[in-house]
């Protein structure tokens, strides 16, 4: 297997980006990633295997669509609000031919492009102007997240990648990687998005004509310089071009061979036959790249430890409890897995830096050059501490905390040190457990409610994606050949044959007919959607509906 491995001492100190890449955020809602991945494929006129991809601010057009949105933070109990000159406005109606009103239907209706981005309880959040979004109708309404910041006396709005684009540049390198031995279907992905997203031409030519009004560019710019570009693979060509690539920040993966990449793949491109517009597809497609990342993150967990994880789907909306038991169950315990995983990267971590025999004789080591030190700042002092550890990167808040586990017994200040660490990891831990909530909340495939735990379901949008991803422009397909597909692809148990196979009704001995009453309702489930027929012998078939259209 080929690995890459990325520098940890440079980009971070956090063990969860050696198990699954640097880096996913809990910051991000589902939707994100699909917005993060559309403006890097866009960025990177459509290709994948790109060595980087540029950026557009459009950063007047947003202010003319969120004229009156919040803007920055509270400061003294006063919020701040955005406004759009008059002088723009005025210059907008001359230069498009249109009258007052004409504009303020514009701005409502690109206002109401604005994608909703909602907490675990349902409440939207509140976000400042430059960091909203619209619906993707057309690749000229991407645009990247800014941030409002000091320059000098000035504010400008600059680029903000910490946050914004880090779950879509990996999942672009999970594709790249996926089709590095396919190159036809690396080609039809490339083809079927630049489609996808050069849809709604009309509305693209009026933004196109909003943004010339006010002096920018709603096109992205391949011509520009590299400096000027965001660094997404660290290639020789790459840093032959440009000096500065080889100091620059990239997304990383620790495998870049891997089954998944190429099941994502695969996948991506069967749904996108379906060759339906970009409104009705993103539901679909947000569901799925939601899926993917999280099946993703628990593959990688699972081989770690050597266990393979389950989806158990609750297809009967909580009615039945035995159903709805196994489905929590199955939700809990694939966190386990993630914890375990993590534990293990940890006592590995300890093991190969801190090994028992030389800790005590290293400590002493550290506390000796600290002493030695000529820095003034404590933790400058434990420079070389932080180093041995591969912790340089970490908050000084955290690089206190350690150097306070240093006390003068050696074995003490051994025992406190592997537990602070053991902590650290921990908190790590728990926010990557955030992301994977977060990810199968948004996919539509886990629902949970204050004291009620969380338990793994399946939406509509993801079931229809499932249906065309199967399919895969063929008519129809059994009932039961479509169930086994979705456990032997995707380790989904739905009925009896994969609670058996699986061996969950062994261990859980409840009644076969729960398992079956399961099925029923997923076919059900499938029927209402119109995506399955039932005959007078009890025959069910999976069907796909834009086949009869003609649309595949």
């Amino acid at each position: 297997m080929e690995t890459q491995v990325a520098d940890k001492q440079f980009y971070s100190n956090k063990l969860s980006e050696q198990i699954w890449g640097h880096r996913f955020t809990d910051g991000q809602r589902g939707v994100e990633y699909v917005l993060e991945f559309l403006n890097v494929m866009a960025g990177a006129n459509y290709k994948l295997d790109a060595t980087h991809y540029y950026r557009k601010k459009m950063e007047l057009f947003r202010q003319f669509v969120f004229e009156g949105e919040k803007h920055g933070a509270v400061k003294k109990g006063e919020p701040s609000y955005l406004e759009f000159s008059l002088e723009e406005k005025e210059k907008l109606i001359k230069e498009l031919g249109i009258q007052k009103n004409d504009l303020e239907d514009l701005q409502l209706f690109f206002k109401n492009l604005r994608v909703e981005l909602l907490r675990a309880e349902g409440k939207a959040m509140d976000r400042s102007w430059y960091a909203q979004m619209l619906f993707p109708l057309n690749d000229a309404l991407l645009f990247f997240e800014l941030r409002s910041r000091k320059k000098g006396d000035d504010e400008v709005n600059a680029f903000e990648r910490n946050f914004f684009a880090r779950g879509g540049e990996l999942y672009y390198l999970m594709l790249t990687y996926g089709t590095a031995h396919d190159s036809k279907l690396r080609t039809s992905i490339e083809t079927q998005l630049k489609r996808l997203m050069s849809g709604n031409q009309n509305i693209g030519r009026i933004v196109n004509s909003i943004c010339k009004s006010l002096n920018e560019e709603a096109q992205f710019d391949y011509n520009q310089p590299l400096r000027k570009s965001v660094l997404l693979q660290k290639k020789q060509e790459l840093l032959e071009q440009y000096e500065g690539a080889a100091k620059s920040e990239y997304p990383t993966l620790p495998d870049t061979n891997k089954d998944v990449y190429r099941v994502m793949a695969e996948d991506l491109n069967a749904l996108m036959k379906i060759n339906v517009d970009i409104y009705e597809f993103m539901g679909m497609l947000t569901s799925l790249v939601n899926f993917q990342i999280y099946s993703y993150m628990m593959t990688q967990a699972s081989e770690y430890i050597g266990e393979q994880y389950k989806l158990f789907i609750d297809c009967m909306d909580g009615t039945n409890p035995h159903i709805k038991r196994l489905a929590q169950h199955a939700f809990k315990d694939n966190e386990r897995i993630v914890k375990e995983c993590f534990d293990r990267h940890t006592d590995k971590h300890l093991e190969t830096l801190l090994p028992a025999n030389d800790a005590e004789t290293k400590i002493m080591e550290w506390k000796e050059a600290a002493k030695n030190s000529q820095a003034t700042l404590t933790v400058e002092k434990y420079k070389q501490f932080f180093k041995d550890l591969k912790y340089s990167k970490l908050h000084d808040a955290s690089k206190q905390e350690l150097i306070n586990t240093l006390v003068e017994d050696n074995k003490q200040a051994y025992k406190l040190l592997v537990q602070k660490i053991k902590e650290i990891s921990r908190k790590d831990m728990s926010k990557q457990c955030t992301i994977l909530n977060i990810l199968s909340r948004d996919g539509g495939f886990m629902i949970s409610s204050r004291g009620v735990q969380a338990r793994y379901t399946l939406s509509d949008n993801l079931l229809s994606a499932f249906v065309y991803i199967l399919l895969d422009e063929a008519p129809q397909m059994s009932f039961q050949k479509f169930k086994r597909k979705l456990y032997e692809r995707y380790h989904i148990i739905i009925a009896e044959d994969e609670a058996t196979q699986s061996g969950i009704y062994a261990a859980e001995r409840i009644n076969l007919r729960c398992f079956i009453d399961n099925g029923t309702q997923l076919r059900s489930k499938l029927a209402k959607n119109g995506l399955l027929e039932e005959y007078s012998d009890a025959t069910a078939l999976i069907k796909n509906p834009y086949f009869k259209q003609g649309a595949v």
